[in-house]
């Protein structure tokens, strides 16, 4: 199972103020089950639940699948036992990223928000996606958090991918040279100073992260 930790005000079987986990478990199949007994899902997510309530944790755990009808099924019959904190989601399986991005709506606006630039081109997205896939292959999974993930991908590609540090003024007198300089425009935006030059048949468009 995939995990990721929230903080959130809401009453999962206290009326108190938990630390909750959303823990994902990913299928691939048109024959999914809850089930019964040992190794089904169903006790899966029972005891995932025990072991957060332990820990004094509440419990969000999704069931992943990539069948819309799959998915219709299995949250009508979710069994009384895990109801209280089970539910399944759909994500669209494809044979290349390109294609779940264009149909995975949700999907490619997180892309998007990660991406270095406004209104990123769709080859942008896809790299930033698939760096963003290999960095998560890369890193140690039982103690990284997702900015973990996106650090190391911000290694592979730092001009692709945005800052999440406090946006960073321009030295005054660095902004005077640049607005100086005719046919020559530039914006400040998640953590990046992208500019662009047109003169005399010349052309040139490029981003440097400021640190």
């Amino acid at each position: 199972m995939a995990t990721r930790r929230v903080a959130i005000s809401r009453s999962l079987w206290k009326t108190t103020v938990l630390k909750v986990d959303e823990v994902y478990q990913l299928k691939n199949s048109s024959s999914i089950v809850w089930g019964e007994g040992e190794k089904s899902i169903c006790d899966d997510f029972y005891k995932q639940h025990q072991l957060n309530r332990s820990a004094s944790k509440g419990s969000l755990l999704f069931l992943v699948v990539a069948c819309e009808k799959l998915k219709e099924k299995l949250n009508k019959d979710i069994p009384i036992l895990i109801q209280n904190y089970s539910q399944v989601i759909y994500f669209c399986y494809e044979n290349s990223l390109s294609k779940i991005i264009e149909k995975e709506v949700d999907f490619k606006k997180s892309i998007e928000y990660l991406c270095a630039f406004d209104n990123p081109e769709p080859d942008k997205i896809e790299c930033v996606a698939s760096v963003l896939l290999g960095a998560w292959l890369a890193i140690d999974k039982t103690k990284a958090s997702v900015m973990d993930a996106i650090s190391k991908a911000q290694e592979y590609i730092p001009s692709y991918i945005r800052s999440f540090q406090a946006e960073l003024p321009l030295d005054p007198e660095v902004q005077v040279i640049l607005d100086g300089i005719d046919n020559f425009t530039y914006n400040l935006t998640r953590g990046f100073l992208h500019w662009e030059f047109q003169g005399r048949g010349i052309y040139k468009t490029s981003s440097k992260l400021l640190d």
